[in-house]
């Protein structure tokens, strides 16, 4: 915590301007008295708890080292009793070490900070009530000449039992006060969040005992960190509450279509520190639910993260190596697999408001291994251009788009440029055509290259279906999958292997992009 100026030099004190503004500013206030400058996330969370207009409460989702627990822990509470001491506050964390500690730093507030006393002079702890773990009682200026406990200083006092304030963990026992405003500070465990059990357990706590306790016209305040699809953010989100998500890394379109990301703060976190956290994670979901605030489903979804499987490929790009199902490293020659480029079109020849998507599929004796994936923004009439350019790279069979609507205008596009089209016929809704490549990976016959530049996304996209936003992905890799599936599944071993020799047997691979 930053040292305040002493308040007795004059030349450090705070302008009749500046105390007014910290009254009435939250931000104002953090940068008067801790010498923060609100960043654009803060602000945010800053509205979740001082908005405009009422609501009955906000969830708060942001990555780790935001500064949400600053802002809403530790500087908005004392600028909510200043500005309002009768307020009740009621201030819940994962365990009682948290809640002593976050009670301490708004004791340290009134104690040492002279800014803050600047500010909101006429409010004052009230020793003889209670200053302590068990609470903390507060006395104050009455200006309205309503409140009854007023002492011979002019001091009024909390008449009730409970204290203003209380910092307890999330999971005690009884909580017998009422309060005006609650605020659950990251109250999940992580080491619990995995159990059904603990999950039903917390969210039956929260309806029966926490939100019971909230005085009418009161709010609610959540603000956590995601660990699992399941915890309580998606139901507080169905019970009304605001929510308020800002994810570590943003993405945006730039004039070439092609994706560009960009950090919640980069001040704090460029987006290459992103990056590096990012790849940091050897599950893709934790990042999602740390980081992006966004796990989508690693249970029930139609995708299982456990079901991921990756092979390697040599420094020459002529072996691929994985472990297989007995535990050995399996070794094959990318001439001996049959290889594939499915394309999942934009949604129109003359729109770049969908992805263009390009997947390479190399198959050998049942096992689908994803080489590469092209994914980007662009318009219709460049798409043959960079089917093209995928084909110069891999050298496939053949190339399978689609045969609806305007996608044969594409195909004869492609079909001009000479590349070896096929119109491919997707048979059963897309449900369906999902469930059957879920069932590949089952069975641990898809396998991803690991390390590639794409890997991440492509993940994130599996595990978040059915209800992500994309899938165009999944259905390319879908549809190579299963044009090299179906052509080849009732083929022996021996003659998929010979097949693929005598078809690439004289390939010469150009630079992948590795």
């Amino acid at each position: 915590m930053p040292k305040p100026p002493p308040a007795s030099k004059a030349e450090n004190q705070l302008s009749a301007l500046e105390v007014l503004r910290g009254r009435m500013d939250l931000a104002m206030y953090g940068f008067l008295t801790r010498g923060l400058q609100a960043a654009e996330h803060h602000k945010g969370i800053i509205n979740a708890v001082a908005p405009k207009e009422w609501n009955k409460g906000s969830v708060v989702v942001c990555p780790p080292g935001s500064g949400k627990s600053t802002w809403i822990s530790e500087i908005a509470i004392p600028w909510i009793i200043g500005n309002d001491p009768t307020k009740l506050i009621l201030h819940l964390h994962a365990n009682d070490e948290k809640a002593n500690a976050y009670l301490t730093t708004l004791q340290q507030t009134y104690e040492q900070n002279s800014r803050h006393e600047e500010i909101f002079p006429d409010v004052r702890p009230d020793i003889e009530r209670g200053w302590s773990s068990r609470g903390l009682y507060f006395k104050w200026r009455d200006q309205t000449g309503r409140w009854p406990i007023v002492d011979n200083e002019g001091w009024a006092h909390q008449g009730a039992k409970d204290p203003q304030y209380v910092s307890i963990g999330y999971m005690g026992g009884a909580i017998g006060r009422r309060a005006d405003v609650i605020i659950l500070d990251d109250p999940f465990d992580p080491n619990e969040i995995d159990s059904p059990t603990w999950r039903a357990r917390f969210l039956k706590r929260f309806v029966t005992v926490i939100k019971t306790r909230l005085k009418p016209g009161g709010r609610i305040i959540f603000v956590c960190n995601r660990w699992h699809y399941d915890d309580a953010v998606p139901r507080l989100a169905q019970m009304g509450y605001e929510l308020v998500t800002f994810p570590a890394i943003m993405e945006t379109e730039g004039l070439d279509g092609e994706k560009i990301e960009t950090s919640y703060w980069p001040e704090m976190f460029p987006i290459a520190a992103l990056h590096d956290i990012r790849n940091d994670f050897p599950d893709p979901i934790d990042f999602l639910c740390l980081y992006q605030g966004n796990p989508g489903s690693a249970e029930g979804n139609t995708f299982k993260k456990e079901h991921f499987q990756q092979f390697d490929v040599d420094e020459d790009r002529k072996l691929i190596r994985f472990i297989n199902a007995s535990g050995e490293e399996q070794i094959i020659p990318f001439r001996a697999c049959r290889w594939f480029q499915a394309v999942d079109p934009a949604a129109s020849i003359k729109t770049r408001a969908d992805y263009f998507v390009i997947a390479t599929v190399a198959f050998y004796q049942g096992f689908f291994f994803l080489i590469d994936i092209v994914r980007k923004k662009i318009p219709g009439p460049e798409q043959p251009d960079a089917i093209a350019d995928a084909y110069q790279y891999w050298h496939p069979y053949a190339i399978g788009i689609e045969k609806v609507a305007y996608q044969l205008t594409l195909i004869q596009y492609a079909n001009k440029r000479g590349l070896p089209i096929i119109e491919l016929a997707r048979h059963g809704d897309k449900a369906s055509r999902q469930a059957t490549l879920a069932a590949r990976y089952r069975s641990k016959m898809v396998l991803h290259r690991r390390g590639a530049p794409w890997l991440y996304d492509y993940e994130t996209e599996l595990v978040q279906i059915p209800n992500g936003k994309h899938d165009d992905q999944a259905d390319a890799v879908g549809d190579a999958c299963e044009a090299l599936g179906g052509k080849t599944s009732g083929m022996s071993a021996e003659k998929r292997s010979a097949m693929a020799l005598a078809q690439h047997s004289t390939r010469n691979f150009a630079q992948g992009r590795w």
